[in-house]
């Protein structure tokens, strides 16, 4: 199983070279198109990033995070959601570099191995930044009406948190 994983990367790319020479198609010249509809791309969604940086940056740094998870905590405890989850959970939505470093934080403090670290886990690994994703496709698609994209992603979230905890507490508090 080893010697699969240590040659398969390289294979690949020899594969890719290989289909690359024999090909009859001038692959050079796609792969630069490529780069420069890619190019283009980013130019176009470079506003909303600034602007989705900025916010999340004035959201934390104002205090009004802090606010907002005092007052979620009396509902959240009403799910037994530990208070330290409420900043993730509020995040990781809007930016997934502010929810990793709030993960890294949480890990330090509660442990890897503590309920709300495994449960902060498995929120990160089976959601998404929903704010920034669909503010970034639609807007390089050129979509404007996003129409219940939106309120079906928060409801996938609130799946995501539910199943963390019984997750949680399936696998590693039994």
């Amino acid at each position: 199983m080893q010697f699969i994983g240590q040659y398969a990367i390289p294979f690949l790319i020899a594969l890719t070279g290989l289909f690359i020479l024999l090909s009859k198609k001038d692959l050079f010249n796609e792969f630069l198109k490529g780069g420069r509809d890619g190019f283009i791309t980013s130019i176009k969604i470079l506003p909303s990033l600034v602007m989705l940086i900025t916010a999340v940056s004035m959201f934390s740094a104002s205090g009004a995070l802090d606010i907002v998870c005092r007052l979620l905590s009396g509902i959240t405890n009403l799910f037994h959601v530990p208070k330290d989850l409420i900043p993730i959970i509020l995040m990781r939505p809007i930016s997934g570099s502010a929810t990793n470093a709030m993960l890294i934080h949480l890990l330090e403090t509660s442990g890897p191995d503590s309920f709300s670290g495994r449960a902060a886990s498995i929120i990160m690994g089976s959601s998404d930044t929903i704010i920034y994703t669909l503010a970034m496709y639609f807007s390089a698609a050129g979509i404007k009406k996003t129409r219940h994209a939106m309120p079906a992603s928060f409801l996938i979230l609130g799946f995501c948190v539910l199943l963390s905890g019984i997750l949680t507490k399936l696998f590693f508090y039994t």
